[in-house]
């Protein structure tokens, strides 16, 4: 299934920010990790073919748990419990400088996206692709004027 698929910054930002993530590449006690890290994204989107992909590139290569097969149920429970909705901005408060950056980024319009191929649900072993199996983010348009 090849097809383009567009990334916000925000969702950029989360998965590189997550605190789930090293306990995901440990790939042991991946089930609260995992529940976790699906909250913060489905913030971004409610693909599930597309946070599969993601929690899979975090795993292991040798991982051999029912973490994955588990995603669908932990999007539908995030998006029940209402962690879609965007969390209100401070009022004051120092922000840090990749806040600015991402609200610049996602203000202007810019997008990204990849053309490589998303896993889908029903393809799904138990079993992990590897990082390199992911895509690459390639900028979609900017104006640099």
């Amino acid at each position: 299934m090849q097809h383009s698929v567009v990334v916000s910054i925000g969702m950029i930002k989360a998965v590189f920010e997550s605190e789930h993530v090293p306990d995901l590449l440990q790939g042991e006690a991946t089930h609260d990790a995992a529940t976790r890290f699906v909250a913060q994204l489905v913030r971004f989107t409610a693909d599930e073919d597309r946070i599969l992909a993601l929690v899979a590139a975090a795993l292991p290569p040798n991982y051999a748990g029912d973490t994955l097969m588990e995603i669908p149920a932990m999007v539908a429970g995030a998006l029940r419990k209402g962690y879609d909705a965007r969390p209100a901005r401070p009022a004051s408060g120092k922000r840090k400088p990749c806040d600015v950056l991402a609200e610049l980024i996602e203000a202007s319009g810019a997008e990204f996206f990849t053309t490589r191929c998303v896993m889908p649900i029903s393809a799904c072993q138990p079993r992990a692709a590897t990082a390199s199996s992911m895509s690459a983010l390639v900028p979609m348009h900017a104006d640099y004027s």
